[in-house]
């Protein structure tokens, strides 16, 4: 039925459109259009090239010399002289606000998510928890326009309302890349996202331009068709939640849709990632150490470790040399997304343990006291509900239907504001006994991740019990399962 309903509501999509076109292009028309769709191929070629090359510690550094960065996708669109001048409109706002165009697709090692590729250049960029920043990138499905992404308090300057602002601008005007990247500054530094976001939404309530004609263009018939098949898809997925509550299907601790939620993240994306964040981390680590240390000394779990730690290597070093070793470790015997998500937890860690062994020697190089001796205020942990949501930004009191326990666990802005509201947040799934499940459903002595939740848990750092071997042994308990 599903499939029937679909084909006549395309069909109704492409018909008005087959009518508002000429029955045959003049040949020059056809000839102009087919040099238009190799350019955009040979551009879609360099984009893709660029983005796989490019990895974020670079775009971080770069972004250390001006707050623009412009890959070879989106150079065509913002030249030089316009980066400059975005540049300096940012430097005189004053506001810590870094804008990276990059293009985005679903098999890149970001999943194609513009909120992982914001995340991950965050923790790059070593930001402190209460330093405010800004990243303005394209959409990530759409990419002809942009998204804002704010930390730690994303009301400060409503950057998402602005950057929403501007694209509802973009799909009325169709604004050039670099007048979007304009306007939505200047929209940022009044700080009116919300109220400019609102005005566009009045001014232009799915209305769509017909090039001067009366209102049946088909942009309506679009917009008509789009709808209908929403409530089509909507009834039929109703009635299927319905049936299966009347055949008490799916009963569980959590309602089904939280089982049935997509993986947004395609692992062999995030398994790329994991690489090439792993390798990364060890270059970091490796820069770090003091020249001619030597292995011996005792990891940071008390044990003689085989993370390579040295006598001469503070607390803080030798964890982000454990969290190194743990991350490679774990990506080496990962058997699904979960694994690979607790590789980049232990590279987050790692990199906190580094900026804490940075900020141990600006304090050493200053005389602070004690300054050597202490590591700073530990950090927040990954989403516990989602951990590729990124960083937690907040902690909340979390309690699974149907369960008397509360937990106090790390959230991110979305997941946090679920629980508020009693909603259920989104989680990461994982296959227990032929089942998707939440991955903290399955029996913390099978799961090292539901264990702690990824950080969530416990003070002892993840790559102390990844060294210590209580991944390997929760891997063990559950292949006997």
């Amino acid at each position: 039925m599903l499939p029937l309903v679909a084909g006549a509501l395309l069909l109704a999509l492409c018909a008005p459109a087959a009518a508002a076109q000429p029955s045959q292009l003049p040949s020059v028309q056809r000839q102009s259009a087919e040099s238009i769709k190799a350019a955009e191929s040979i551009k879609a070629a360099e984009s893709a090239k660029s983005v796989e090359s490019v990895a974020v510690s670079e775009i971080a550094e770069q972004l250390k010399q001006s707050p623009v960065y412009v890959d070879a996708g989106y150079r065509a669109q913002v030249s030089d002289a316009q980066q400059r001048k975005l540049a300096r409109q940012i430097e005189k706002t004053g506001v810590n606000l870094k804008v990276v165009l990059v293009t985005f697709r679903s098999e890149d090692r970001w999943g194609g998510d513009a909120k992982q590729f914001a995340g991950a250049l965050r923790d790059r960029l070593e930001v402190a928890d209460d330093e405010h920043l800004i990243l303005l990138t394209p959409n990530s499905w759409y990419g002809k326009s942009i998204s804002g992404f704010e930390w730690p308090d994303d009301n400060r300057y409503d950057a998402n309302y602005a950057a929403m602002a501007v694209s509802v601008r973009h799909d009325e005007k169709s604004m050039p890349m670099a007048d979007q990247v304009r306007r939505a500054v200047e929209i940022i530094d009044a700080g009116t996202g919300m109220r400019e976001y609102e005005k566009a939404r009045e001014d232009n309530p799915f209305k769509y331009s017909t090039g001067g004609r009366d209102g049946g263009g088909p942009g309506a018939w679009l917009v008509a068709g789009l709808v209908a098949l929403v409530l089509v898809l909507a009834g039929l997925l109703g009635w299927a939640l319905w049936r299966r509550r009347r055949t008490g299907a799916g009963l569980a601790k959590l309602p089904q849709h939280v089982y049935l939620a997509a993986r947004a993240a395609d692992e062999d994306a995030v398994r790329r990632r994991a690489q090439e964040e792993v390798l990364a981390l060890g270059e970091s680590v490796r820069d770090h150490r003091p020249a001619g240390a030597g292995p011996g000394a005792p990891n940071s779990s008390g044990t003689s470790g085989t993370s390579g730690a040295s006598a001469d290597d503070t607390a803080a070093l030798r964890l982000a040399l454990d969290a190194y070793d743990s991350a490679g470790r774990v990506l080496d015997a990962a058997g699904g997304l979960p694994d690979l998500v607790g590789a980049l937890a232990l590279v987050i860690e790692g990199r906190d343990a580094l900026t804490a062994e940075d900020r141990q020697r600006r304090g050493r190089r200053t005389g602070g006291a004690g300054a050597a001796a202490r590591l700073p205020a530990h950090r927040l942990p990954l989403c516990f509900f989602h951990p590729l949501h990124g960083r937690a930004h907040t902690r909340v009191h979390w309690r699974a239907l149907g369960s008397r326990e509360a937990l106090d666990v790390a959230a991110c802005k979305e997941c946090a504001s679920a629980v508020r509201h009693r909603r259920v947040p989104e989680a990461l799934t994982d296959r227990y006994r032929g089942r998707s499940v939440p991955y903290f459903d399955v029996p913390a002595e099978q799961s090292l991740w539901a264990a702690t939740g990824y950080g969530s848990f416990g003070d002892e750092p993840l790559a102390v019990r990844v060294q210590r071997g209580d991944f390997t042994r929760a891997a063990a308990a559950r292949a006997r399962d």
